[in-house]
């Protein structure tokens, strides 16, 4: 299951459809959203059950992947059309806003509320995502 859809990647675009004979093709929109689509997975997919179906939490998602694949897109555009004036800045991006938004979701500072949470499986974790410190056992002392 997708999050986005090429009419609502389209929609970024002024009067733009994407075709079989256009500078990115329809074919090529398909690849970016599946690739959008599969970090998008592979990030959350820490703390959510993915593909996530919550319809609110899908709203979020869709706007993240669309963001994804029109900066993409927007900037194979600019390339091809000989366009000095993409924006250059990382800094204030779309494109690294909606990753920042993605690792906020993980790091649990943003909430999919109606997303299913991934099962601990009643283990114990000693590793955080939050710290990314490594667990140490010092096996010639006494640590417990």
């Amino acid at each position: 299951m997708a999050y986005s859809t090429q009419p609502q990647v389209e929609g970024e675009f002024k009067d733009v459809t994407f075709t079989a004979s256009t500078p990115v093709t329809d074919s090529d929109v398909a690849r970016f959203i599946a690739e959008a689509d599969a970090e998008i997975d592979s990030k959350i997919g820490r703390k959510y059950v993915v593909p996530v179906t919550g319809a609110t939490s899908i709203i979020l998602l869709r706007m993240i992947s669309v963001i994804l694949v029109s900066e993409r897109i927007k900037k194979i555009l600019a390339v091809k059309t000989g366009d000095s004036k993409i924006d250059q800045d990382a800094e204030t991006s779309k494109e690294k806003t909606a990753r920042k938004m993605l690792d906020q979701i993980v790091k649990g500072e943003m909430l999919l509320s109606d997303a299913t949470a991934v099962s601990s499986g009643g283990g114990v974790r000693s590793y955080t995502y939050e710290n990314d410190i490594e667990p140490e056992f010092d096996v010639t002392q006494d640590q417990w």
